[in-house]
């Protein structure tokens, strides 16, 4: 029998070690895959809702959601849920679109205006009044539009006479007596912005010069107010911010304007503004020489009913967009019939230029140009000392030179896109 061979207690020792290790190598292979499947699943989760998140956008395009209050979206993958939220943001709609899957969740925020392929989008529609409209000067239309039954004619102003090859660059419709509107949505938002903010969900600050804020369009909306006049001279401004003043509002060169809203009896943007936002008034809105409002910007004014017993003694409403500016987005000018009226309510200057839309139910003088489309009551214009009616005086409509990824106005029918995501 052979002697017992004794194993020394370092030997031992050792075995214990590479079994620790052993384990820990299992564990930490069990560990590192469980943590790549967790993290797999919920990057294809993260996909997943961004993916839906997107869906939604088109989904909403070619529907109407309620207002303000919370709308689901029917999904297949029932590990998802998508909720969207419609608002307005000035004339555009504001959408917030959630996606939840498990304890996850992504919003986004999307601002939404009306689209028409170049296909369908109107260049020009002059209501029917009875009146021919007349073309004079280097005028050019190019684009579908819709004139009245007496149609178009070249015309003479001071010896100028028409220039144009042909008299419309485009497929020639008959208009009918009453403009196309906006959706009633649109109308009843600008009203309940002139008329005040009484809204749960906004904070309100008072003003100061030296303002410098950004809010989230994810966060309740701040209200900067106040009675007298405000003057934005170097404040920085961004965001889901209103500034509402009783008096009149003025906008300096040097400030700085991200997708705020305005609001005031009658706002006044300096020579060389440069910004984006949304500004309305019940009276006037006049943009000074050389200002560039980003897209999607808007001008609206809205009057109010005037007393006939004191209409005379007001100033008329206006929008004025002067020489060497650039108004990217819509142009709004909408007030009740006026009788023997020949004033332009919207003025659109020699050497500018509107990127957009430009929608007046009142008269409109086009000096400048626009690139997109005109909705207009009557053309006038004022030159050598006399009055033209539906007169166009070297004034340019230029379809073509919209840029295809342009929403704009709320028309009842048309199709929506996002036009900007919001932060």
């Amino acid at each position: 029998m052979r002697p017992l061979r004794k194993i020394q207690a370092g030997a031992l020792q050792f075995v214990v070690f590479v079994s620790v290790v052993v384990a820990v190598l299992l564990s930490g292979f069990i560990l590192l895959t469980y943590t790549h499947r967790v993290f797999r699943q919920q990057a294809g989760g993260t996909v997943k809702m961004v993916r839906v998140t997107d869906d939604a956008y088109s989904y909403i395009a070619k529907r109407t959601i309620p207002l303000r209050s919370p709308f689901t979206i029917p999904l297949q993958d029932k590990t998802l849920e998508v909720t969207a939220e419609r608002d307005l943001w000035g004339i555009f709609e504001k959408i917030v679109v959630t996606s939840r899957w498990n304890t996850h969740e992504l919003r986004r925020v999307a601002l939404v205006g009306g689209w028409d392929s170049k296909e369908k989008m109107t260049a020009l529609y002059v209501k029917d009044n009875a009146r021919p409209l007349i073309l004079t000067g280097n005028t050019r239309i190019q684009g579908n539009v819709l004139l009245p039954r007496q149609g178009v004619r070249p015309g003479n102003i001071a010896g100028t006479s028409y220039y144009g090859s042909q008299m419309i660059y485009g497929n020639v419709g008959v208009s009918t007596p009453s403009l196309p509107k906006p959706s009633n949505e649109v109308f009843a938002q600008t009203a309940a912005l002139l008329h005040g903010v009484n809204d749960n969900t906004t904070s309100y600050t008072l003003w100061d010069p030296g303002m410098k804020l950004s809010n989230s369009f994810l966060e309740e909306t701040v209200v900067i107010a106040d009675t007298a006049p405000i003057s934005i001279e170097n404040a920085s401004l961004s965001g889901n911010i209103m500034i509402v003043s009783k008096a009149g509002i003025t906008v300096g060169a040097g400030a700085k304007l991200q997708d705020v809203i305005l609001v005031a009896p009658g706002i006044a943007l300096s020579d060389g503004v440069q910004g984006r936002l949304q500004a309305f008034a019940t009276r006037e809105i006049q943009v000074g020489k050389n200002c560039l409002l980003e897209y999607p910007s808007s001008l609206v004014v809205l009057e109010k009913p005037i007393p006939p017993s004191i209409e005379g003694s007001l100033p008329k409403s206006s929008i004025t967009v002067n020489t060497g500016s650039e108004v990217r987005g819509v142009v709004l000018f909408n007030a009740a019939k006026r009788p023997q009226n020949y004033e332009p309510q919207v003025v659109i200057s020699a050497g500018s230029t509107v990127a957009g839309e430009v929608y007046c139910n009142q008269n409109m003088e086009l000096l400048g140009e626009v690139w997109g489309s005109v909705y207009i009551n009557n053309f006038i214009t004022k030159q050598s000392g006399s009055i033209y009616q539906n007169h166009l005086y070297h004034g340019k409509i230029l379809n073509a030179s919209l840029t295809e990824q342009y929403g704009g106005l709320l028309f009842e029918g048309r199709e929506r896109r996002v036009i900007q995501w919001l932060y």
